[in-house]
């Protein structure tokens, strides 16, 4: 039998699932400081668990209809912010990578304001080549990186097979590994092998 603290959140929950800011409100006072000590721990940032926090609970918000009231709560919040972090950190691998690129190129000044300008414009390439995948494969790749979702969700969203969606985010990262490949940035498309 659940105990009386259970039952009321799960009321809160439910409530926050059909939209009620005051449910958002207290989830957000109650589990916002074990997000932010989770996030310290991996990130050992003030700052940037601070934003953790901010985007675990936009996403909380945005995909309230999806939350199982009768479930822990404290679990689900942790997961998406793993996601996040891990998501981070594949970024600033991949933003690495490129300087280390630019650091090698003799045609490219090493000033900081030039490369973050480099690494917008690959960015930039980057999501104009994800937008003009098929449309399933585009789907699949942004849920999976956008989203943070799994494979068995997006396997259920989208109403396709778990093998289906691993065979869409494979194909769409070797074609753009091919791609960026091709237009000179070697060390992104060996980095994209690994963050498979």
């Amino acid at each position: 039998m659940k105990d009386q603290n259970m039952l009321d959140e799960s009321e809160i929950l439910l409530k926050l699932k059909n939209g009620e800011q005051n449910a958002f409100r207290q989830i957000f006072s109650k589990y916002s400081p074990y997000v932010y000590n989770v996030s310290l721990q991996y990130l050992n940032s003030k700052s940037e668990s601070e934003e953790i926090v901010q985007e675990v609970f936009f996403k909380v918000w945005l995909h309230r209809s999806k939350i199982k009231e009768d479930l822990p709560f404290a679990p689900y919040v942790v997961s998406i912010a793993k996601n996040l972090i891990f998501n981070k950190s594949k970024h600033q691998l991949v933003e690495q990578a490129y300087l280390q690129h630019l650091s090698h190129s003799p045609n490219i000044a090493g000033s900081f304001t030039e490369n973050n300008v480099h690494f917008k414009e690959i960015k930039k390439i980057t999501e104009h080549y994800i937008e003009n995948l098929p449309l399933v494969r585009k789907e699949v790749f942004k849920l999976s990186r956008n989203e943070n979702l799994s494979n068995k969700e997006i396997a259920h969203q989208l109403n396709i097979a778990e093998r289906t969606v691993e065979n869409h985010i494979y194909r769409a990262l070797k074609s753009l590994k091919l791609y960026l490949k091709s237009r000179g940035y070697l060390e992104l498309s060996l980095l994209l092998t690994f963050l498979q």
